[in-house]
């Protein structure tokens, strides 16, 4: 904390997971005049609305319904208990509730609060993604320094792999402009993606040594070119297998098929009888 309060100039807005909720970190997010924090709830600290406090409703930017009602953090008992303001979008699948002590609703929506916390939900899809389709489950070597070169050259791949996407929905665009659904950015699996270029960079290294990569590489084209050139072959070498398999939630679902989960001992003799007799009657 005291870190990012010298290189950050305040007021300062503390937007954290639900790791941070208890009565400890609070404290240290609000700790210098004019900070704030807006946290994930967790079960694990007690909160109680005020049953004279008011509820208030509203929409969020995606016209969801929210709720938001006021009271204490922690128990009656403990000395930091803190009087915080709660914020509940209800979903289908969980609920996002929302702790902060910006308690003035009218300055600080909730609707605005709820985007901050998904802005940073998307920092850990990027987290996530760069351990996932790089590889970092497993580390190259275990000093600090092996440890952040590993993790910084994975971000280098991950904003390249980013600039590769782009260029790739260009391209195909470019090549099948008459396509139904265009092939914009989001349905490109980078992970798909990825995999192919350590395909191809596997062939290349077994097909030609250093000197001939070298060699090849030696006049680098302007960026320009690459601008102009990318895109093209690119699309001209697209493969299905980079577009995203459907999330769960859109994939269609399958019809029930109605099944009979027992059967009675009069139904199977009625079903035996029936089929015993010549004419099937």
């Amino acid at each position: 904390m005291p870190e990012v309060r010298k290189r950050m100039a305040g007021p300062r807005l503390f937007v954290a997971d639900l790791a941070y909720c208890d009565l400890v970190q609070p404290a240290r997010f609000a700790e210098e005049a004019g900070d704030h924090f807006l946290v994930r709830y967790h079960p694990k600290t007690p909160f109680a609305p005020d049953p004279e406090g008011p509820t208030r409703t509203g929409t969020d930017s995606r016209r969801r319904a929210y709720e938001e009602d006021w009271g204490w953090l922690g128990s009656a008992s403990n000395k930091r208990r803190r009087c915080l303001r709660r914020i509940t979008l209800k979903r289908e699948s969980d609920a996002v509730v929302l702790m902060t002590d910006l308690e003035d609703a009218d300055r600080d929506p909730g609707a605005d609060l709820l985007e901050m916390d998904a802005e940073r939900v998307g920092i850990e899809y990027l987290f996530q993604q760069v351990t996932e389709v790089f590889g970092l489950q497993r580390l190259i070597g275990t000093t600090p320094k092996a440890c952040l070169f590993q993790f910084a050259f994975c971000l280098l791949l991950y904003n390249a792999l980013q600039t590769m996407r782009a260029f790739v929905a260009e391209g195909r665009m470019k090549a099948l402009e008459k396509e139904a659904e265009p092939t914009t950015v989001e349905r490109i699996s980078a992970e798909k993606l990825f995999d192919d270029v350590k395909q191809q960079l596997t062939a290349w290294h077994i097909l030609f040594d250093a000197s001939a990569t070298a060699a090849y590489f030696a006049a680098e084209p302007t960026w320009a070119e690459v601008v102009e050139k990318l895109p093209a072959l690119v699309g001209a070498s697209w493969s299905r297998t980079w577009t995203k398999a459907p999330s769960r939630r859109d994939r269609p679902k399958s019809p029930k098929r109605k099944t009979k989960t027992h059967g009675s001992v009069h139904r199977m003799l009625q079903q035996h009888r029936k089929a015993s007799k010549p004419d099937g009657s």
